[in-house]
């Protein structure tokens, strides 16, 4: 990567044959780098030889053990990163895969970590907005089965009203923030300090939490009381600084099961393996 960054592909690979400091690898050890850097999409065949692409070609030549590191996490998404945001704060707590790896590349330890986090955050938030819509699809068709066309999900056409579906039981109108989660043992939720002031001025808003299964379908529904939202939230500090986005982790008392606020008779599956469900 550090010779394609500097010169062409024919001219970095006559570097490799005649120069002795790269001779501590093989020609093939290094015909096989180069396949691993195309299937990484860090390199490329073009009609000018092989070139960096995408973030290696925009990064410095100081920064490519991170690429490298970032990409390989991205690929490989082992089975931590998930959870990477509670569980990879510090060098201490670095799994030895990724201890293993960040050593090869000569990384420091910070900067593995600072990697990691960057990674699942990238990966969290795609995966927040893929399994956030599942959840509200699935509630609006639940909702819809029951009463049909009593809900609307006013989230598709405006993202700044501060609750995702506009629910009519027959008695009032309810507006249903929705959060959604495929994880079994923890409930983690995201809450905007928008989402969180219409909470408190509007009486109809409500959260609802929901638990997905593996094919896409409710498999726990519950309903977190505003003034839990309240008490966990953060402190402002009114002279320098405010919250803009809060990190709520809920347990099974926090929660109410089911959606006891509607006049619908709501089925509601038991909680099976949803630990943060109440029983």
């Amino acid at each position: 990567m550090y010779l394609l960054s500097r010169s062409s592909y024919d001219q970095a690979a006559a570097l490799i044959r005649a120069d002795p400091a790269y001779a501590d690898l093989t020609r093939t050890q290094y015909a096989t780098a180069l396949d691993w850097l195309v299937f990484m999409k860090l390199v490329a065949d073009s009609e000018q030889g092989f070139v960096l692409i995408g973030r290696a070609a925009q990064s410095a030549p100081g920064s490519f053990a991170r690429v490298l590191l970032g990409a390989t996490l991205q690929k490989a998404q082992p089975p931590w990163l998930a959870e990477a945001d509670s569980y990879v704060s510090k060098p201490d707590d670095m799994p030895s895969d990724l201890a293993h790896v960040a050593n090869a590349l000569g990384l420091p330890e910070e900067e593995a970590v600072l990697t990691v986090r960057q990674v699942h955050r990238k990966i969290d938030l795609a995966e927040r907005a893929r399994i956030g819509l599942a959840g509200e699809s699935a509630l609006m068709l639940l909702l819809n089965t029951v009463a049909p066309g009593s809900a609307r999900h006013v989230a598709l056409q405006s993202d700044g009203l501060g609750y995702d579906i506009e629910l009519s039981d027959g008695r009032a109108v309810w507006h249903l923030e929705v959060k959604s989660t495929n994880r079994r043992g923890r409930l983690v939720i995201f809450l905007s300090r928008h989402e969180y002031e219409i909470a408190q001025l509007d009486p109809a808003w409500r959260l609802v939490t929901i638990g997905l299964t593996e094919d896409g379908t409710i498999g726990a529904v519950g309903t977190v009381p505003t003034a839990v939202l309240v008490t966990k939230a953060p402190a402002d500090n009114t002279a320098t600084a405010r919250w803009e986005s809060a990190r709520y982790t809920l347990g099974p008392q926090d929660i109410v099961g089911g959606l006891p606020f509607l006049d619908l008779e709501i089925p509601v599956t038991p909680p099976g393996r949803f630990d943060w469900m109440p029983s």
